[in-house]
């Protein structure tokens, strides 16, 4: 905002001109929007100085008082100054004096060390292990944080608290790969691990392999010598289950269609949903197994269901949550899990990831008002908006 800037701010003249805002003793927060207009001559800035300028601006109860005057002022505003801005280090030092300043910088010192909660910016965890002499695994995923088989991947190892180390690569949309890299992994694919030294892709095969592996926490997946074999039926079911959704998702998200073969898309998608709350309500449990945390069934499922629901939604139309009473329940129980509120993306990262990954999806009138919404329009951005009724935001996100 105004004067938090690497470089000089200039307040201009024109139609670019669009939030002024007052920050004073006297506002709420510290800030009020004035009307107006606001541009500025900074270019993209690292999300993590963006967060932390904002904290100083909601910290600090009177940032640049001549801000306040170019508000209200009618006629052309002047040149600001950098000198009128308060530097970086003041900043950190504002920043680090606040209850969630030190909070973060707290959250940041242990990350470093391995410990802590889970967080995208991790490159390392530990878990119980002592130090990272420990650690035999290494996760290679991508570096946007947004690839299905890379996040449940990295939810497994975090749920089974497997010690493991981070390296990041980039998805073949978002850059090359390293030439270390795809001279280590065949075809550059991610999500691989490295496990003691021996190499491993594949998502689901990754989570077998270190489920048989690491003993220590309960299995994530039931094997064949389990009670009578029902468990081992179940998984091969639900996995089948898994594949006839995606099939179904795609075919009325990615597809061209309309008229009547629209509504059989639609149709099929949400008779396939049925079969999925009805197979949630089969265990006494939040999950698709017995047990008190997810399997690797549920991990399957999770990534996908999140993306159906923001793309069905954002091209289609297709309100899901609140349909569906144990699928609301399975959603609101994951929403509820460090591990997955690190690893869950908006629906606006994913309407706008996906055609780099699964192609353009195709959008029908109807769904206009919910694209917009998701895309930000209509005023739908609002910074004291609580939660949405498209996508609600559960307590540890609040």
């Amino acid at each position: 905002v105004v004067g938090l800037h690497r470089s000089p701010l200039r307040l201009r003249r024109g139609s670019h001109l669009t939030n002024v805002f007052r920050f004073g003793a006297g506002a709420p927060n510290g800030l009020h929007r004035m009307g107006g207009e606001i541009s500025s001559t900074a270019t993209s800035w690292p999300l993590r100085d963006m967060r932390k300028a904002l904290l100083a601006i909601a910290a600090t109860p009177i940032l640049l008082p001549a801000v306040t005057a170019l508000a209200l002022s009618s006629s052309s505003p002047p040149l600001i100054l950098t000198n009128h801005a308060p530097s970086w280090a003041t900043l950190r030092e504002r920043i680090h004096a606040t209850p969630t300043g030190r909070r973060l910088r707290h959250e940041d010192e242990e990350r470093a060390l391995g410990h802590g909660p889970p967080h995208v910016d991790a490159a390392l965890r530990l878990f119980d292990a002592t130090s990272d002499a420990d650690v035999r695994v290494s996760l290679y995923r991508d570096a946007a944080g947004w690839c299905p088989y890379c996040q449940k991947t990295w939810m497994f190892l975090e749920e089974k608290r497997i010690p493991y180390r981070v390296r990041k690569v980039p998805m073949n949309a978002y850059g090359d790969k390293p030439a270390w890299y795809t001279r280590k992994v065949d075809g550059g694919k991610l999500p691989a691990v490295e496990l003691d030294g021996e190499l491993f892709v594949e998502s689901l095969d990754i989570m077998k392999l270190l489920d048989d592996t690491f003993d220590g926490e309960s299995k994530m997946l039931p094997s064949d010598d389990d009670d009578d074999g029902t468990p081992e039926k179940m998984a091969k079911e639900l996995f089948h289950l898994d594949s006839e959704l995606q099939r179904d998702w795609f075919s009325l998200v990615f597809y061209p269609v309309k008229d009547k073969a629209l509504e059989e898309a639609r149709s099929n998608l949400l008779e396939t949903l049925q079969r999925v709350d009805e197979a949630l309500a089969q265990t006494p449990g939040m999950w698709f197994l017995e047990g008190d945390r997810p399997s690797i069934i549920d991990l399957q499922f999770i990534v996908q269901m999140e993306r159906i629901i923001a793309s069905a939604l954002y091209w289609k139309g297709l309100l899901i949550r609140g349909r569906f009473a144990n699928i609301d329940l399975w959603l609101e129980a994951f929403e509820d899990r460090p591990a997955y509120l690190a690893t869950k993306s908006d629906y606006y990262t994913h309407v706008m990831a996906m055609p780099s990954q699964n192609g353009p999806g195709c959008s029908i009138p109807e769904a206009g008002h919910f694209a917009n919404e998701i895309y930000g329009l209509d005023d739908s951005w609002k910074l004291n908006r609580s939660s949405s009724p498209i996508e609600p935001l559960s307590p540890g996100q609040l």
